[in-house]
């Protein structure tokens, strides 16, 4: 071969390898989008509910004074607020059971959140925990937990307020406005 040849081998292997590192690269950063898109937050609040893995099933009503009704299994969204998936308590694989509610936006206001014992197939009582965590990129962190509660559901059919709160504009309980005062929220949905 004569060194033209040589050349023009050298040159279409070197624009291979050239278009094979701009598709691996391009390859690289479309992964680490999809990796940042789904690491974003689903929500501005977001409500969790969680309780041992048994076949019990609980259920998470969430309203705020700015929704006509409660959110729950029965009336998955609201006007900004949504429940992401109701947990029937079935599967006995899993390690938690859990019921999820979210906020579009930072929604002032008072908040009431209740567990409800749907069904208490399993072990009785049920002991439950609440976390209320805000994600609005404050002091640097993209979630901050506002509150986290535990409580038990004694029978199958009642209802308890694990959390009933103000939130400020900028999504902060109001100092003193933590409370547990009872109001039915699954009854009142279900009475209308």
């Amino acid at each position: 071969m004569n060194g033209i040849a040589w050349r023009d081998l050298l040159f279409g292997a070197l624009l291979c390898v050239t278009f094979l590192f701009v598709s691996l690269l391009a390859s690289i950063v479309k992964h680490a989008e999809e990796v940042t898109q789904a690491s974003k937050p689903l929500g501005n609040m977001v409500v969790m509910l969680t309780w041992p893995c048994t076949p019990n099933d609980v259920d998470l009503w969430v309203t705020n004074n700015s929704e006509p009704h409660a959110v729950g299994y029965s009336a998955k969204s609201g006007v900004n607020l949504d429940l992401l998936w109701d947990d029937l308590g079935l599967g006995a694989n899993c390690p938690m059971h859990s019921e999820t509610t979210i906020s579009r936006g930072i929604i002032p206001g008072e908040y009431v959140i209740n567990a409800h014992l749907y069904r208490g197939a399993g072990t009785l009582p049920v002991p439950v925990t609440l976390e209320v965590d805000m994600n609005d990129g404050l002091n640097g962190h993209a979630t901050r937990t506002l509150l986290k509660v535990q409580d038990v559901l004694t029978y199958e059919g009642e209802e308890r307020t694990l959390a009933r709160f103000t939130l400020d504009s900028d999504g902060n309980i109001v100092p003193g406005s933590l409370n547990h005062l009872f109001k039915p929220l699954r009854e009142a949905m279900h009475a209308n």
